[in-house]
């Protein structure tokens, strides 16, 4: 099929649907999914902004569909116990082709943004400070996240090989009883693999109707947006 609807008219029969499609296309997408009375599980991040991704939490709870989005890191073995303590840093870098249109923030943000959400049980920082590595936003990026307990946590962002590395995601932390400091890479798939937990998640959620609001996809898109606009107010004040 060339067309989204077209195949969901010609299928009515299936009950739940994968979108794996550019970020621009997700919300119309996932709402007729979701109005064709599928279960969806929707690749990272929910929606492009804030309104469109509560719009489709409120539409999956008015039809009593599960949505979920595909956070695959989530399910790494080695992020799972990093919600008892305070990530620090996180280090995502990506291939050089292809680059998304969508930009390094909404492409490879999602990723270390969730985690940084997850460690936190969903608090959400105060304050973003944006960095820039070779001057170039859209191609790598450093921010830094302020909490209210007065601690941070940067986020790196690069499309391509940095200082002669191959492609990296590492997430960094502080234990929050000796204050030692320690970083694991995120690189090697491991066994069960993380994408394969996400489909099974997913997929039990459906067979046990558990329609839980996807509260970490759409704060994923609350902070990332949130990023884009104090990004935008940092430029204009110089």
């Amino acid at each position: 099929f060339d067309d989204y609807q077209a195949a969901l008219n010609a299928m009515p029969g299936i009950g739940a649907c994968i979108v794996a499609t550019p970020i621009s296309t997700h919300y119309a997408i996932v709402k007729a999914c979701l109005e064709a009375d599928k279960h969806v599980l929707v690749e990272k991040p929910l929606a492009k902004t804030v309104q469109e991704a509560q719009e489709l939490v409120v539409l999956a709870a008015a039809r009593d569909k599960v949505l979920r989005t595909d956070l695959t890191f989530l399910e790494h073995p080695l992020v799972k116990p990093l919600d008892r303590v305070r990530v620090s840093k996180l280090s995502w870098e990506g291939p050089e082709s292809p680059r998304s249109s969508d930009g390094i923030l909404w492409t490879w943000g999602p990723h270390p943004v969730s985690i940084m959400l997850y460690s936190r049980q969903g608090q959400r920082p105060d304050k973003a400070v944006w960095h820039y590595v070779h001057g170039d936003a859209d191609r790598n990026c450093e921010v830094t996240y302020h909490f209210s307990d007065g601690t941070h946590v940067n986020m790196a962002l690069h499309w391509g090989p940095q200082f002669g590395r191959s492609s990296e995601r590492r997430v960094t932390w502080r234990d929050p009883i000796t204050g030692k400091r320690s970083g694991r890479s995120l690189k090697e798939v491991p066994d069960p693999e993380p994408l394969a937990q996400v489909v099974k998640h997913f997929l039990d959620a459906v067979k046990k109707h558990d329609t839980t609001p996807d509260w970490i996809g759409l704060k994923t898109v609350e902070v990332l947006e949130w990023t884009e606009q104090e990004l935008a107010k940092q430029n204009s004040s110089g």
